[in-house]
């Protein structure tokens, strides 16, 4: 059993995601100032973080292979799933369907599937979220050939 301390961790300062630059050139895109992460637990097949977002804080666009489960201990966060438009009203429409938005509150949580999706999230409030990420289990084939028989 491990317990998992939510506050900042004394002794180890969070990492800073540094500011980036919009990739369609809007400038900075870490308006109310980074995030602070840190990683409280990264074992087997899971990896838990502690993410506190200022007001107006934006976690860029990424895509992961893996589930992940966000839990929004604190304040209010819009996610985002899903490609975004780049290009014509055509692009634009047909690009709508496949993204999702979802507003979460505290206490509330969103579960996201992996694959090929992009994800974001931005605080609409000062927040704090527990990002759960399973990498699911692994299979052998040996154990698989043994179930088999």
């Amino acid at each position: 059993m491990k317990v998992l301390a939510l506050q900042a961790l004394p002794g180890r300062p969070p990492r800073h995601r540094g500011r980036r630059t919009d990739s369609r050139g809007g400038g900075d895109i870490l308006v109310g100032g980074p995030p602070e992460v840190s990683v409280l637990l990264a074992e087997g097949g899971f990896k838990v973080r502690r993410v506190a977002l200022p007001a107006g804080a934006v976690i860029p666009p990424c895509r992961m292979e893996h589930d992940v489960v966000f839990v929004v201990l604190a304040g209010r966060v819009l996610f985002t799933v899903g490609e975004e438009p780049n290009g014509g009203a055509a692009a634009e429409s047909a690009a709508a369907a496949d993204v999702e938005t979802a507003e979460v509150a505290a206490p509330g949580a969103v579960f996201v599937p992996g694959g090929a999706t992009s994800r974001s999230m931005r605080a609409l409030t000062q927040s704090l979220v527990l990002a759960v990420l399973c990498r699911g289990a692994e299979t052998s084939t040996s154990s698989a050939a043994e179930d088999a028989s």
